[in-house]
């Protein structure tokens, strides 16, 4: 029993009669196809413009100071930075000094003794280690 083979000369009308015979089918893959290259176009076009508008404003306000302060979760509550958080920071390129602060809760600064305990006047204390005069510069 000899095998059947496919000519070379055949192949290309037998791949396309799916294309020929169901039109409909054939356009809306294309379609489907187009729609998914400009989605991942448009998405990678948004996070560069992102990316570049937010260098752009860096650079006009004249400062090479960024300040990472804890994020929030879904329900709203904060979520601290992880312990590492500095020396990670300290690894990515173009950062030239990393000082890490925080907010000591339930210690105020008032501006002078005759004003209410309650009246802070939106002033905390904040604790660091001797690399933030470095870091100001």
């Amino acid at each position: 029993m000899s095998r059947s083979r496919l000519r070379l000369a055949d192949l290309l009308p037998l791949a396309s009669v799916g294309l020929r015979t169901r039109r409909l089918r054939a356009g809306l893959s294309a379609l489907g196809i187009a729609v998914g290259i400009a989605s991942l176009v448009g998405v990678l076009g948004i996070t560069a413009s992102s990316q570049a508008s937010l260098l752009a404003e860096i650079d006009r306000l004249g400062t090479n100071l960024l300040t990472v302060t804890n994020g929030r979760d879904l329900q709203g509550t904060e979520v601290p930075l992880p312990a590492t958080a500095p020396g990670a920071l300290s690894r990515l390129d173009g950062v030239t000094a990393v000082a890490p602060t925080a907010e000591l809760r339930g210690v105020h600064a008032y501006r002078h003794d005759r004003i209410p305990v309650v009246q802070t006047g939106s002033l905390s204390v904040r604790a660091t280690d001797d690399t933030l005069l470095p870091a100001l510069d």
